[in-house]
């Protein structure tokens, strides 16, 4: 799990991720946090507080990769330049590719899904 992905995840529970003062401050009320993901906090915890220290908002984070260059989708949902994941609120239906991608994806260097 890459820090871009714990800070996805904490973001989808409700969990606020802080650095203060060099720290890592993590606050949700009445949320506990799965054993395995307070392990992958304590592993990662100097590469999240780069990330958080840099001013990257956890979701504009590739959950899979870690890049910061993505394709806005819509409705808050996002695709990777460099590994073609696709994120966006939980819950929420993928809106698909925009039109424009299917038509010049082949000359940027991304697959479209289905093609």
């Amino acid at each position: 799990m890459t820090a871009a992905a714990i800070l996805q995840r904490l973001h989808e529970m409700g969990i606020e991720a802080r650095a203060v003062d060099g720290d890592l401050v993590l606050r949700g009320r009445g949320r506990v946090l799965p054993t395995e993901l307070r392990f992958a906090v304590r592993e990662h915890k100097p590469d999240i507080l780069d990330l958080l220290t840099a001013g990257v908002a956890p979701t504009l984070v590739c959950p899979a990769c870690g890049s910061t260059d993505y394709l806005p989708l819509g409705h808050r949902w996002r695709r990777c330049w460099r590994c073609g994941q696709r994120w966006g609120p939980a819950g929420s239906a993928d809106p698909g590719d925009p039109p424009d991608l299917a038509r010049i994806g082949h000359l940027i260097g991304v697959r479209v899904a289905g093609r």
